[in-house]
């Protein structure tokens, strides 16, 4: 590529050192290429774990019965839309819901976000990964990842 040319690239995965030297190595660039290395560590955020005393596989979910007794915002990630479904009937009569997920229609996936941000009685937004790619709510004050499977996803 001519000298002149620019390239922007971005990851969340590349490591300082010997990763970064292979890459340059790699795309023909040269050792001297400009870097910006920017944190996306948050200091206002604070990872708590809670053992669950019951499975997820049923229609009761007694471990998430607090969820319901506050008014913060929050959103629910959960492995897949059964436990979705069966979380959102679970605590339905508590607060009004919306659900995030690939097998809703588009113009609701669309919607609901809106609506948890927007509305002060719209509460919990129960969700599977879908909902995590490109995520900016800007109200969000707690998650509850029920999909985490071991503790170094955290």
């Amino acid at each position: 590529m001519p000298q002149r040319t620019t390239i922007i690239a971005t990851t969340a995965t590349l490591l300082a050192g010997q990763e970064t030297m292979e890459l340059l190595e790699r795309l023909g660039l040269t050792p001297g290429t400009s870097f910006q290395r920017l944190s996306n560590r948050r200091h206002d955020v604070q990872d708590i774990i809670r053992v669950l005393r019951h499975g997820l596989s049923g229609w009761s979910f007694p471990d998430l019965d607090w969820v319901v007794e506050g008014t913060r915002k929050m959103i629910i990630y959960c492995e897949n839309y059964s436990i979705c479904l069966r979380l959102r009937i679970y605590l339905a009569p508590h607060r009004i819901i919306c659900i995030y997920n690939s097998l809703c229609l588009p113009s609701y996936n669309v919607t609901s976000p809106r609506l948890f941000i927007d509305d002060p009685s719209v509460q919990i937004t129960i969700a599977t990964d879908a909902l995590v790619v490109g995520i900016d709510i800007p109200n969000v004050e707690d998650v509850i990842d029920l999909d985490c499977v071991k503790l170094s996803e955290l």
